[in-house]
């Protein structure tokens, strides 16, 4: 049986792997110090929920993103760290449905790492 993606009821479709997030990722033209693992690991479980739930869907309504986001924060059992993670991560996933595809190989968060590393170069 599949692991329920933390702070919602739902199920991912596909298991989910939870790996180290590197000591600096990229996000859009910013280089980000990991200081906070769970965070960024929480980022990755937002896309991932953002993925399995709702990315099939061409029209959401505000309150179906409202209560999804809301019972992630709710979930008093989660850190603040985390619950702000998967809050980021979710809104991350619906911001880069090209990252749903298929085709792609990965995490939902490692592809937007990708993504902004390939599409906003850091200049030194």
């Amino acid at each position: 049986m599949s692991e329920q993606t933390p702070g919602t009821n739902a199920l991912p479709l596909i298991p989910i792997i939870i790996e180290p997030v590197a000591d600096y990722i990229q996000l859009g033209r910013t280089i980000i110090a990991n200081h906070h693992q769970e965070f960024l690991q929480a980022i990755g479980w937002g896309m991932q929920a953002y993925v399995d739930n709702d990315s099939r869907e061409s029209q959401l309504c505000t309150d179906r993103i409202l209560d999804l986001l809301i019972e992630a924060f709710e979930d008093t059992e989660l850190t603040h760290e985390w619950r702000l993670g998967f809050i980021c991560g979710y809104m991350a996933g619906l911001l880069n449905p090209e990252l749903t595809g298929e085709g792609y190989s990965g995490t939902p968060l490692a592809l937007l790492i990708h993504k902004c590393s390939t599409l906003y170069p850091i200049q030194s």
